[in-house]
């Protein structure tokens, strides 16, 4: 069930620098070149943190407990389960009340809980050993936590860094960066298979349970955040506090990578962009040229510029994106049942998203407007990073849902470039500038939503612009991926609106209100 784990990253490593070393392609790590000294230290390059393991362990032990216990001989098994964790003002504010309160609160009763169930073995060597280590851990974890102020668990150093950015640099290498680069572990997975283990080891070791445990299989932390309805749901969580403020645990943990840390998302639309834009030597000529053709200065038309860059720009952030994450799940689940994901969307996305120096473009099929809402909320509740999405200017009409739109990836995009050749060399330029940065983008190849959902045929004009980009920085970017998705829905949120246009009636314009009047789901 998982593909890559720690040791692997390990092993891969050692055996990547010893063979770059050898070959003179990777200067060693010592005066001996025949010799490779990789370690693993804690520091602030983190991969995975307690507060997550945390969060993945509580997961599945509290969602599946009652099922657990009936699995597990005798009553050795909390129904309410809790972690010996200590919880800290760093990890309330890093991983929300949801999660440290039920830590910190019932830490020393789930200790003593767990030490009963073991005196129920009084004869037991297992038992008496797992007693000891439960005396010591909590000394053990607090020595840990105040030696190392991340309180994380990290496998890096120079030596490390510098491996990974030499094999980064080859297409070929590809393959062997992904598999000695420690951010390629599902952490998620590797640590709930563990969680999944301990059942088994206490069962066979502790209690002489010979036969095979049918334990409940492990689902992803973000399962009914896609399953709003019906008996594909995963168990709700025992813990009380969980249940109550399920959706500001969603918020908090919306984005987050297993290093506690948020995944980073760069706004497209800065002023530092913008400089760099209007900078270019092209733009910079064309500038000058339509100032003369228009009896204008330099400095009106850039003015202009600005104008225009402002208006195309993004402004990415985790704020605005997950606010609308927010209140787009609590409309989710009053209208739709389910997001059905096909199995390897998962794995699929992990291993773009993980493949260096690539520019990512997605390119989903365009059936509703609730197409790149949709699959935005799929990529940040899944702790992917937000694509910057190419939307048409006719959205600036939704007033401030266009500012939530545009703090969730949206950059706009006129109909027609024609008869303003400024407009097209600025657009083109930031659509280079994001390529050239490996940023994910989004854009729909139709150009507009298919009325009677088959797929349309392709615009390829933004196409092109992002080929020509790659083209023409390849020292920059290594390559660009193209990712197809098909989009499909049971009834669409437009259903009647599409029946109206496709009997001849004018298309409305993007409103508020004409948005709302729209849903027939």
């Amino acid at each position: 069930p998982v593909d890559i784990v720690p040791m692997d990253v390990a092993v891969t490593t050692a055996f990547a620098a010893y063979t770059l070393c050898a070959a003179g392609r990777f200067p060693p790590s010592a005066k001996n070149a025949n010799h490779v000294q990789m370690s693993l230290v804690a520091n602030a390059e983190s991969t995975l943190c307690w507060g997550m393991v945390g969060e993945y362990v509580l997961d599945y032990y509290g969602r599946f407990g009652a099922t657990i216990a009936k699995c597990l001989p005798g009553n050795v098994f909390s129904k309410d389960p809790t972690l010996a964790f200590n919880a800290h003002f760093p990890d309330l504010w890093n991983y929300g009340l949801s999660l440290t309160t039920p830590l910190e609160m019932y830490r020393q009763r789930h200790a003593r809980q767990t030490k009963s169930y073991l005196r129920q073995y009084p004869h037991s060597a297992s038992a008496e050993r797992m007693k000891a280590a439960l005396d010591s851990l909590e000394g053990s974890l607090e020595t840990a936590v105040r030696h190392t102020p991340s309180r994380r668990l990290a496998y890096d150093n120079a030596s490390y860094r510098a491996l990974l950015r030499r094999l980064s640099q080859s297409r070929e290498d590809v393959p062997l960066y992904r598999a000695a680069n420690v951010q390629a572990v599902q952490w998620e997975r590797y640590v709930k298979l563990i969680a999944v283990r301990v059942l088994h080891y206490l069962a066979r070791n502790l209690m002489n349970h010979r036969e095979p445990l049918r334990l409940p299989q492990a689902a992803p932390v973000w399962t009914n955040d896609f399953e709003f309805q019906g008996p594909e749901r995963a168990p709700e969580p025992n813990l009380p506090l969980r249940r109550a403020v399920d959706d500001v645990h969603f918020f908090l943990r919306s984005g987050q990578q297993p290093n506690g840390q948020p995944i980073e998302l760069t706004p497209g639309g800065t002023p530092r962009t913008f400089m760099g834009i209007l900078a270019q030597p092209h733009v910079q000529q064309l500038i000058t040229r339509l100032a003369d053709e228009q009896a204008l200065s330099r400095d009106d038309v850039e003015k202009r510029a600005n104008k225009i860059l402002r208006q195309i720009g993004d402004n990415v952030n985790h704020r605005q994106a997950r606010t609308l994450a927010y209140v787009l799940r609590k409309v989710f689940k009053q209208v739709y049942t389910r997001v059905s994901l096909n199995p390897e969307a998962y794995d699929t996305l992990h291993k773009v998203f993980t493949t260096p120096r690539t520019a990512v473009v997605l390119v989903p099929s365009h059936r509703s407007y609730m197409d790149f809402i949709i699959l935005s909320y799929t990529l940040l509740t899944m702790g992917f990073p937000l694509p910057h999405i190419c939307a048409g200017e006719d959205f600036l009409r939704l007033g401030p849902v266009a500012d939530y739109l545009r703090g969730s990836g949206a950059f706009f995009m006129r109909r027609t470039f024609k008869g303003d050749a400024l407009y097209a060399a600025l657009f083109k330029e930031y659509v280079r500038h994001l390529v050239r940065k490996g940023e994910a983008i989004e854009f729909f190849i139709e150009g507009t939503r298919s009325r009677t959902q088959k797929t349309l045929a392709p615009k390829l004009g933004f196409l092109k612009i992002i080929t020509d980009a790659f083209l023409e920085r390849q020292s920059e970017v290594t390559d660009v991926l193209l990712l197809p998705i098909s989009l499909s829905y049971e009834k669409v949120l437009e259903g009647n609106l599409y029946a109206d246009e496709l009997l001849g009636l004018p298309k409305p314009k993007e409103t508020p209100l004409n948005l709302l009047r729209s849903a027939t789901v």
